[in-house]
């Protein structure tokens, strides 16, 4: 049985000067996605009316709006909304599919996000577009790291200006096995896992990819989330020999050391791993119920921790390695 994520959204930031441009480019984007008459909208934040676009242009204040949300009427399970709104001298413009409706065949997902991925795909040749990504919510998304800027998305539009507000070496980020890179105009378009609705497909071609962009992530530049696997996703999610070993709890200062030794420059310290120490941190207790103030790893080379490092202080776990005095030294960003 096929388990299909249970939202799809397109977000994308215009240069566009005034709230009619955004407007039409909203428009133009929906009739892509063959949505149908429109059903309810509100401006700028105001109350809702019933209507369809021609009762929409009888408002003349959306000139002067900072944005609109619109909505059609729920098609074949699936529940479409969409809005802009003014970000600084541009616009966000933004698409949310509800597809969590158990009457919203696998089919028709699958058709409306390769229609959402096609869209960004034409978004290239939009010189006003200068980010642009498709991504989803449920299945095949539990535990994965979401590293600002491209998220869990499978098609993007980015630049290298960008990115580099956000991760360390844009080059290593552009390396991370993408399915298809394109370039136009200062503008990168990144494609993977196209078209792929199944969470357990999703999660096989995508996890090890997470976890090295959330390596390479500035510090707090990526959001960690701690949800439930599903019992199917749970072996690809649970894969990989431990890196970690506990070498012991001090109870006086509550405090759980492990230490880790990798044997390549391929080697990583596996993501559940890092999702079970996280939880222990939030929790600020072992799974058996003592208490814990601090998690602490420790590294034999220090090259080895500033590789691995980011994962683990983003979700307060401290980080050590051993001078050449085989001291504890403490590593911080």
């Amino acid at each position: 049985m096929t388990r299909v994520p249970h939202t799809l959204s397109l977000h994308a930031r215009v240069d566009l000067s005034g709230a009619e441009a955004a407007f039409e480019r909203l428009l133009d984007w929906a009739r892509r996605l063959s949505l149908g008459p429109l059903a309810e909208f509100s401006i700028g934040g105001g109350e809702t009316h019933k209507g369809d676009e021609a009762e929409l242009r009888r408002y003349r204040d959306i000139a002067n709006s900072d944005g609109v949300v619109l909505a059609w009427p729920v098609s074949r399970g699936l529940d479409f909304v969409a809005g802009s709104s003014r970000v600084g001298r541009g616009w966000e413009l933004d698409f949310r599919i509800d597809t969590s409706d158990p009457q919203a065949e696998s089919t028709v997902v699958r058709d409306t996000l390769e229609t959402l991925e096609s869209c960004v795909i034409g978004m290239l040749d939009d010189p006003c577009v200068t980010n642009a990504i498709v991504r989803r919510e449920g299945a095949g998304t539990a535990r994965l790291p979401r590293p600002a800027e491209i998220d869990i998305g499978s098609t993007l539009i980015v630049t290298k200006g960008s990115l580099a507000w956000f991760f360390d070496d844009v080059d290593a980020v552009l390396g991370t096995g993408w399915d298809e890179r394109l370039e136009r105009d200062g503008r990168i378009l990144l494609r993977r896992a196209a078209g792929l609705i199944d969470g357990l497909e999703y999660r096989h071609k995508v996890q090890e990819q997470q976890w090295t962009l959330a390596r390479l992530a500035r510090p707090k530049m990526t959001m960690y989330d701690l949800g439930t696997v599903p019992d199917e996703e749970w072996p690809i999610y649970h894969t990989g020999a431990p890196r970690l070993e506990t070498v012991g709890y001090l109870e006086s200062e509550h405090l759980l050391e492990l230490s880790c030794v990798l044997t390549g420059p391929n080697h990583h310290i596996q993501g559940w791993e890092i999702c079970n120490l996280a939880e222990i941190v939030q929790r600020r207790q072992l799974p058996d119920g003592r208490p814990i103030e601090r998690v602490r790893v420790v590294f034999l080379e220090r090259e080895q921790a500033m590789r691995e490092r980011r994962p683990l202080l983003d979700n307060g776990i401290e980080v050590y390695c051993l001078d050449e005095e085989a001291e504890l030294v403490r590593i911080e960003e």
